[in-house]
C-alpha cells in the first residue's frame, strides 16, 4: 500500500516537470519564429522579443527606457478597417 502511494506521487511529479518542460521549450520554438519572421518584415527583433517576456525582464526594461519605437518596414503599413 505504501509503495503505491509513492509511485503515484512520483509519476505525479515527473508529469508536471514534463509538462512544465514541454511548454517551455514550446514557447521559446514560438518566439524564435516569430522574431525570424519580424526580421524578414524588417521589423526590430528585440521589439519581439520583449512582447513575449515577463514583467520584469530586465533587458526588455532597457530597451523600453531607451526610448526605441517598434518600427515597420517600408512598404509594409498596417491595414485600416473602413
Amino acid at each position: 500500500m505504501k509503495i503505491e502511494i509513492i509511485l503515484a506521487v512520483v509519476v505525479c511529479f515527473v508529469s508536471v516537470i514534463g509538462s512544465l518542460t514541454y511548454s517551455s521549450v514550446k514557447q521559446n520554438e514560438n518566439v524564435a519564429k516569430s522574431m525570424a519572421l519580424a526580421m524578414e518584415k524588417g521589423i526590430d527583433p528585440m521589439a519581439v522579443r520583449c512582447s513575449y517576456a515577463e514583467r520584469n525582464d530586465t533587458v526588455c526594461i532597457a530597451y523600453a527606457a531607451s526610448g526605441k519605437k517598434a518600427e515597420i518596414a517600408p512598404g509594409v503599413r498596417p491595414e485600416v478597417k473602413k
